[in-house]
């Protein structure tokens, strides 16, 4: 069904109070989630919804607990979410690390105790849209294979790179899992094999079947060693910095819910010295690409972020596609 982004926003705003939400925290999240699907990504956006109204009904969502600072030192700080609501914390504490870069060229905001931030990437663009680069991450229950282990010891720990570039912006936004569980999800609700191997099936086999890697959970980190050497470092560095929880413990915690909970998150924001100048380097970047020869006529270079800003177009237009069975998740809520 096609829905106009300022009804989907709406229906979000009336469920989100319907749940508990004050006013403040209702208006930024149903914008924050109807964003997620107006660039295309369901997945992150309104795909878990229900896991928000599940977690807040069983109590390990704290619906209008928000992140409070626990500690400062110079352009560092670390916040607690209160089990809050992910986005809301998560855009709380970008909003800080800007702050914080505005006076010292660099902020650090190291965030405990939040939940589930949907799409790591909204909180890129929310400071590239202001004229900061961004780097952010967030741990995860362990759901990703070291590698060489059959057994789910790592989290695919997102990682998000933005850059602001005249009035736009690039952004990179990528679990180190070669697909999240996100998209494993809606490939498989829609039919698609992948168009690469994204794990193993329950042979032991590279697979391009969605279906059968959600089943054994042994997805393929991205660069084989390295994506899982670098999952490992994250995971070390954002809850050694906030003392919060690692991946093992979360995974610790038991399932009250099918989502994630007590999550570590990472949140730094640099301002350019020279904003006409990153422009310039990043224009001679982009051509380079753009140009290069494609493997064929059917490929389209694209630079990260491109796709969602040409859904975002569409989407305002024509409206944005929203699963039958999930809005009626949403409207029974």
């Amino acid at each position: 069904m096609l829905v106009s982004f300022n009804e989907l926003k709406k229906t979000l705003y009336e469920k989100l109070l319907k749940l508990g939400a004050n006013e403040g925290i209702a208006e930024k999240a149903s914008q924050i989630i109807a964003e997620n699907d107006l660039d295309g990504v369901s997945s992150h956006g309104t795909a878990r919804f229900k896991r928000i109204a599940d977690m807040v009904k069983c109590g390990t969502l704290i619906i209008n607990n928000t992140a409070t600072p626990v500690s400062s030192k110079g352009a560092m700080e670390v916040w607690d979410g209160k089990l809050g609501l992910g986005v809301i914390n998560a855009s709380i504490c970008m909003d800080r690390a800007m702050a914080l870069a505005e006076k010292n060229g660099i902020g650090c905001v190291a965030l405990r105790n939040t939940n589930h931030w949907l799409r790591g990437a909204s909180y890129g663009i929310q400071a590239a849209k202001k004229g900061y680069v961004a780097l952010c991450w967030t741990n995860t229950t362990p759901n990703m294979p070291a590698w060489g282990t059959k057994e789910q010891c790592l989290g695919n720990n997102p990682l998000i790179f933005a850059a602001p570039y005249k009035d736009s912006y690039i952004v990179m936004d990528g679990a180190l899992a070669q697909y999240s569980y996100g998209a494993l999800g809606k490939a498989a609700s829609e039919g698609r094999t992948l168009p690469y191997p994204g794990g193993y099936d329950s042979e032991g086999k590279l697979s391009c079947n969605p279906a059968e890697i959600s089943k054994t959970r042994r997805v393929l980190p991205i660069g084989f060693w390295k994506g899982s050497g670098i999952s490992l470092l994250l995971d070390i560095i954002v809850s050694g910095l906030s003392n919060g929880l690692c991946v093992p413990e979360i995974g610790k915690l038991g399932s009250k819910t099918t989502d994630e909970r007590m999550l570590c998150q990472m949140f730094i924001a640099i301002k350019p010295e020279n904003a006409r100048a990153m422009d310039i380097k990043t224009e001679a970047i982009i051509e380079a690409v753009k140009h290069a020869e494609a493997v064929d006529s059917e490929t389209k270079i694209r630079i990260p972020g491109e796709g969602s800003l040409s859904k975002r177009e569409k989407n305002l237009r024509d409206g944005i596609t929203v699963d039958d069975g999930i809005w009626q998740t949403i409207v029974s809520v």
